[in-house]
């Protein structure tokens, strides 16, 4: 299940020589060093060529205190930053220090990994000088030179769209990092979330996992179980009696287990062990022995580490590498058959794959949206999160979920609650504890503390503006909010009260009896104008008088639902919308009133 998030190659191993096979390479160091330098070189240069970035760090740290300005010294450390799973945007601070100090005119290796660094660092404009300054120096006459300049007019794609992206950064999202209780120095990822019990499943490869290390060195995937106490707070469950709520025995073996989904109604788990999908059942208060899915899923040519499974449990998303798809991981649906059985497996279109590879799908519970990952995408670097609306089954344009959700680092393996506002996700960001980390995030943004109310009274009989005494009040503790006078003159009055709450309002105007109207005034972002038109009405029934209230509700954002062209239906003539020398609100009352009428409101 786990995925490359970091191409080391074989750069390091060959002491950053590979790459630049397409390069027209003029780098050449020639400071003297003493013996002490070199022999902590020659081990600095040992761990990082084992990937022991920890300890070639403090080795290059060292050489460092004793030559601060050498330019080899500096590039070393920056890629034994670059290359780690922590930390990783310190590398700027190396480069740049080695591009200063450097004796020679060019040096391209630096201008490669600079641009890299930078776009980690969002500082994409800097990424994009530096990627244009390399690509002078790459020998597009050879094979690795073309590839290089694919590579690196990617990066500098990748740069615009973060450009892009961070112009319309919705700093309304909240991420956060679940912190050290479920977060470790090694990687945690691929959560499963039970929002019911507050819990979630995800994968970690740590150092005490079951079995011993995998081909890639690196511990096998086991699945944990952690429990939310509070909005900030977490906890692991180690009790064997708590852990048995929620997976089945023997979930952990000596190779690769990850949890993947649980069904909507929360009585089947999937797992992916021994490179294949796998399904347990709750029932009689346990949890069943896994049972692999059938070989439509589990076909030996598939790639399946994440799927997800609607709400009725007939359709499934799954990813597969095949040789009829697009490129690299794609994203496939099967369905379930009369007899229970998966049918035979359809690739999505382009609106979700590409030639690049796509993973980690995610249904949404009503079944309309379906949130993946790409690298194939527009994106801002490495996995990218995007969302596509199911509409009559089928997929529209992929969208990018944009910053601060994504990040130039890899962004994957989301999950949300049923509201599509709360839920987790994996990413190796700068700033988490290790090379993969869960945050949780909320689209749902802080309510604003107070907000307009404006409206207008008149008599619906004669259409003439009343004055009357306004009041609002809070429904749920009877708490009196604001009272206000319309004006005589025009029938106008604004109350300000806090959003998202219900509230009676009540309307008392001479020659009418006292009324009250129930309205919820919604949630609010950002701040909006609301309207309220208030018509008292008196007519003759059956030799009594029956006094009506009609009341139209106005709840949008004026400047996204109003068009520059709205017509105003010539207000001013269906009601006495008077307008006076100091009344500065006088045309965006019209709209808003013109714009209630155009509508079908409930609430009338």
């Amino acid at each position: 299940m786990e995925i490359n998030f970091n191409t080391k190659s074989l750069l390091i191993k060959a002491l950053f020589c590979f790459i630049f096979l397409g390069v027209n390479n003029q780098i050449g160091y020639t400071q003297k060093t003493t013996k002490e330098e070199k022999r902590l070189l020659k081990k600095a240069r040992k761990e990082l060529a084992k990937e022991n970035y920890t300890e070639a760090k403090s080795k290059y740290e060292a050489l460092l205190k004793i030559n601060p300005k050498n330019d080899l010294y500096n590039f070393e450390t920056g890629i034994s930053y670059y290359f780690s799973d922590i930390e990783r945007t310190k590398s700027v601070g190396y480069f740049e220090t080695a591009l200063e100090n450097s004796k020679n005119d060019t040096i391209p290796e630096l201008l490669y990994y600079l641009a890299k660094a930078y776009h980690l660092n969002y500082q994409f404009n800097e990424s994009q000088q530096a990627s244009e300054n390399f690509k002078k120096f790459i020998v597009t006459s050879s094979r690795p030179g073309r590839t290089l300049l694919k590579e690196t007019d990617k990066n500098i794609l990748l740069n615009n769209n973060g450009l892009e992206f961070s112009e319309n950064k919705d700093n309304n999202i909240k991420i956060n990092n679940l912190g050290d209780a479920i977060n470790t120095v090694d990687r945690e990822y691929a959560p499963v979330y039970r929002e019911d019990d507050n819990v979630i499943l995800f994968t970690s490869r740590r150092k005490d996992s079951k079995g011993k290390n995998a081909k890639d060195l690196l511990p096998y995937e086991d699945i944990y179980v952690g429990k939310r106490l509070d909005e900030t707070n977490w906890e692991m469950l180690k009790d064997k009696n708590e852990l048995a709520k929620f997976l089945p025995s023997q979930y952990n073996t000596s190779k690769h287990d990850a949890g993947i989904i649980y069904s909507a109604d929360g009585v089947t788990l999937y797992t992916y062990k021994k490179d294949i999908l796998w399904k347990s059942e709750y029932k009689d208060g346990k949890w069943s022995e896994l049972e692999k899915l059938s070989k439509n899923i589990n076909d030996s040519k598939f790639n399946v580490p994440s799927i997800s499974i609607t709400e009725d449990g007939k359709t499934m998303f799954f990813v597969a590498t095949k040789k009829d798809g697009i490129g690299g991981k794609d994203i496939y649906t099967s369905t379930l058959d009369a007899s229970g059985n998966w049918n035979e497996p359809e690739i999505l279109g382009t609106e979700v794959n590409t030639p690049e590879d796509e993973d980690a799908p995610f249904l949404s519970l009503d079944g309309k949206t379906l949130y993946f990952s790409s690298k194939g995408h527009k994106g801002i670097g490495g996995y990218d999160v995007f969302k596509s609306e199911l509409i009559d089954g089928k997929p529209s344009t992929a969208i990018n979920m944009g910053l601060p959700l994504n990040s130039p680092f890899d962004d994957i393996y989301l999950v949300i609650n049923k509201e599509n506002e709360i839920g987790f996700f994996s990413s190796n960001r700068d700033g988490g504890k290790g090379g993969m980390d869960i945050y949780s995030f909320d689209l749902s943004c802080p309510n604003i503390e107070n907000t307009e109310i404006r409206g207008i009274v008149y008599n619906k009989t004669d259409q003439i503006p009343l004055e009357a005494k306004i009041a609002l009040n809070d429904a749920e503790t009877g708490k009196d909010i604001i009272t206000k006078n319309s004006l005589g003159t025009n029938g106008k009055f604004l109350l300000v009260a806090p959003p998202e709450k219900k509230y009676n309002l009540s309307i008392e105007a001479t020659g009418f009896q006292k009324q009250s109207i129930a309205i919820n005034i919604p949630k609010q972002c950002e701040f909006y104008p609301l309207f309220i038109e208030l018509a008292l009405e008196k007519e003759d029934v059956d030799g009594k008088i029956k006094q009506t209230l009609t009341a139209r509700n106005s709840f949008f954002n004026r400047d996204l639902a109003i068009p520059d062209n709205q017509d105003v239906f010539s207000i001013e003539k269906e009601i006495p919308f008077v307008k006076l020398d100091n009344d500065k609100d006088y045309e965006s009352d019209k709209l808003l009133m013109a714009f209630t009428r155009g509508i079908d409101t409930a609430n009338t």
